[in-house]
């Protein structure tokens, strides 16, 4: 399968302002992350023998992209996205066409991918999605989009956003847990899907991976390069950050993505694995549409 070949550079004329640069590439490592890690744990989720898989394996080596997979969830092929992250390709695949939210294009597209010849598994939210009918309640991030697509303008968006706006409060409990254990905070928070542990948990691992850069860079170190050297640290932790995710079991798939989108965000793709690359079977197509939306971001922002 053909690997993830990022093109970095974004389309605003040179002497562009350093931060704007820096925003789109930020935009375009957290795009391409979120989608192959989210593949990457799909074939171990759902398996919960703790003991087995913390004794008989390290962060050191995964149990991501499993073939055969394992999961009891999904009868889903290796390198395939969760039913969560096919979602987020309908969504990517928009923005780019349309260079943002067309909620028009976007439920257009989401009828199509999910209609009658998908053959995957349709959660509750793809299903009120293609119904057109408002959430009860929006268990991910993820299942808000279709609904923000289908509501439009209407006064069902403030629904929408007030059911998926607890990120604040996830991010203050995230900050409370950092210095612990993955494996200890995810205990205490839980390994499903659902808010508010499905940005909770994610974000303690990104923070506690953050904790343990900045406790090994020299206390006397100038503010500068004490930063540079916490950037620095926090590039090879990308593989370790997301196995921690995966390596928890439950619903991996959703954990592991966040950690991917932040930590592609932050410290960059240059830790992804290639071997992820080559097992996922979105990479090609994902860093192009990933590209095409930065690169039209950008040329919009300079304009």
């Amino acid at each position: 399968m053909a690997s993830m070949n990022l093109d970095l550079a974004p389309a605003s004329a040179s002497g562009s302002d350093p931060a704007s640069v820096g925003l789109s590439q930020a935009n375009l490592h957290s795009l391409s992350s979120i989608s192959l890690v989210d593949a990457g744990g799909v074939s171990s989720g759902g398996l919960l023998e703790q003991d087995s898989w913390h004794s008989a394996t390290s962060c050191d080596e995964g149990l991501e992209f499993l073939n055969p997979p394992r999961s009891p969830f999904y009868a889903y092929a290796s390198g395939r996205n969760s039913p969560y992250g096919e979602q987020t390709l309908v969504l990517l695949r928009s923005l780019a066409a349309r260079q943002g939210l067309d909620c028009c294009s976007y439920a257009l597209a989401f009828q199509d991918y999910f209609g009658d010849k998908f053959d995957g598994y349709r959660d509750v939210s793809t299903k009120d999605g293609e119904k057109g009918t408002a959430p009860e309640a929006v268990d991910t991030p993820a299942e808000a989009s279709p609904h923000i697509a289908s509501s439009g303008a209407s006064s069902r968006l403030e629904v929408t956003y007030e059911l998926a706006g607890v990120i604040a409060g996830n991010l203050r409990h995230a900050m409370k847990l950092a210095a612990l254990p993955p494996s200890t905070a995810i205990a205490e928070l839980g390994r499903n899907c659902h808010m508010p542990n499905a940005l909770t948990s994610p974000l303690q691992i990104v923070l506690h991976m953050e904790h343990r850069a900045r406790c090994s860079v020299t206390p006397s170190a100038p503010g500068s390069a004490a930063v540079a050297a916490v950037a620095g640290a926090m590039q090879t932790m990308y593989a370790e950050a997301v196995r921690l995710a995966i390596r928890e079991g439950g619903c991996c798939a959703s954990r592991s993505a966040y950690v991917g989108a932040v930590m592609g965000a932050l410290a960059g793709v240059a830790g992804v694995p290639p071997a992820w690359q080559a097992a996922y079977s979105q990479s090609t197509a994902v860093a192009e549409a990933a590209g095409v939306l930065c690169r039209g971001r950008s040329q919009v922002g300079g304009a």
